[in-house]
């Protein structure tokens, strides 16, 4: 609540800065003038943050054999299933991500395979988010050791 909290005060300087030309629509994330984001300018923003953030692309897996870019929609699937391994009931999960019912969450985002990043095993997935040299005491900061 507090991030939104924030979140809306930041909306509040935004909106007083553009003045009559703020489109009230009620949306919690919107553009700095109040219309609707463009899903293919947060594609964009996105991924500029990715790239940012050092992020490799997506490499190949067996369920996705091809690499490719990150898309925002996979932060519902991470979500949904980082929430059911915390042992949030499958209800209010398929509540937070606006489903009707259960079975679209327990089918498409919820996977029941959830990987301690702090264990061996983050590295035998191919470590989607870059490649982290763990030592006896955990992830080391130098990419550059072996």
């Amino acid at each position: 609540m507090q991030a939104l909290r924030a979140h809306q005060g930041r909306q509040e300087v935004e909106r007083s800065a553009v003045g009559q030309l703020w489109a009230e629509n009620g949306y919690v994330f919107a553009t700095e003038t109040g219309t609707p984001v463009d899903p293919a300018n947060l594609r964009r923003s996105f991924r500029s943050l990715i790239k940012a953030a050092g992020i490799p692309a997506k490499q190949p897996t067996e369920d996705c054999p091809k690499p490719g870019k990150w898309h925002p929609h996979e932060m519902r699937h991470s979500a949904g299933s980082y929430m059911a391994h915390m042992g949030v009931p499958h209800e209010q999960i398929a509540e937070i991500l606006g489903h009707a019912g259960t079975r679209t969450t327990e089918e498409v985002y919820i996977n029941q395979e959830i990987i301690d990043m702090n264990s061996g095993v983050f590295e035998t997935y191919g470590n989607q988010l870059g490649n982290q040299v763990v030592d006896d005491e955990g992830p080391v900061n130098d990419t550059t050791a072996a």
